[in-house]
C-alpha cells in the first residue's frame, strides 16, 4: 500500500477518503430506515438493493474519479477506494447493533464482533475491485489517447 508522502497529500487523500465514506454512511442509514419502515416484505427488500446499487454507484464513481480525473495510480485508486468503504463500514458496525440491540443483552458482544468484522470483510474485496476497476479505466484511458494521436 502507497502512503502520501507529504502533510498536504495526506490531507487530501483524508477528504477524499471521508467524503465518500459519508457517501455509504448517508446510503446505508438513509435505505435501512426506509427499509425498516417499508410495509411489506418486498418493500424492504427494494429498499436493502436499492442500497447495494446506490453504493455501487459510489463506489464505481470514486473508480473513475480517482484514476481518470485525478490519474492517480492503480494501487492509490485501490486503497482510496478500500479505504472509504471499510471506514463507511466500521461506521455502520458501530451504528447497527447500536440501533437495533441496544436493550439486548448480548450488545457488546454483537458490537465488537461487527466491529472487527465488517471492515474486514467489506475492505477487502473493494481493494481488489477497485485495483481492477482502475486498471481497466487506466487502459481505456490510455487507449483513448493513443487514438487520439493517430
Amino acid at each position: 500500500m502507497t502512503l502520501p508522502t507529504s502533510r498536504a497529500q495526506v490531507r487530501r487523500m483524508i477528504r477524499r477518503v471521508l467524503s465518500f465514506t459519508l457517501a455509504y454512511v448517508v446510503i446505508g442509514l438513509g435505505t435501512a430506515t426506509l427499509a425498516g419502515a417499508a410495509a411489506t416484505a418486498l418493500g424492504r427488500t427494494r429498499w436493502r438493493l436499492a442500497g447495494w446499487v446506490l453504493s455501487l454507484a459510489v463506489f464505481l464513481g470514486q473508480i473513475a474519479f480517482e484514476r481518470i480525473r485525478r490519474s492517480e495510480a492503480t494501487r492509490i485508486v485501490a486503497r482510496d477506494a478500500s479505504l472509504a468503504v471499510a471506514v463507511a463500514a466500521f461506521l455502520l458496525a458501530l451504528l447497527g447493533p447500536v440501533r437495533t440491540h441496544w436493550s439486548a443483552a448480548d450488545v457488546t458482544r454483537a458490537t465488537l464482533f461487527s466491529l472487527a468484522l465488517w471492515p474486514i470483510a467489506t475492505g477487502i474485496p473493494p481493494y481488489l475491485a477497485a485495483w481492477a476497476g482502475a486498471a481497466v479505466f487506466g487502459k481505456r484511458e490510455a487507449n483513448l489517447l493513443s487514438d487520439s494521436r493517430v
